[in-house]
């Protein structure tokens, strides 16, 4: 799978988290535009390059699992 945006519902349920805590590691990442922490829209696309930008922070942890799935690079099979 490799798409070149997601949405915010994609990131937030591959996280298990609420939107506005998804937004907000989003923007710790550099989300380009900057996302709306209050202004929510779970339609609203994010960047892949930006979700790549958290996993990476977030490597050696449970955030960083969880995304490389979403971005299809790392599977349960390998």
């Amino acid at each position: 799978m490799d798409q070149s945006y997601f949405t915010i519902k994609q990131v937030a349920d591959v996280l298990e988290c609420k939107e506005h805590t998804a937004r907000m590691l989003l923007n710790v990442a550099g989300a380009n535009p900057r996302l709306s922490e209050y202004n929510l829209n779970m339609n609203e696309v994010v960047a892949r390059q930006t979700i790549l930008d958290l996993a990476s922070m977030r490597a050696d942890g449970r955030i960083g699992r969880k995304l490389t799935k979403l971005l299809g690079t790392w599977s349960t099979e390998n």
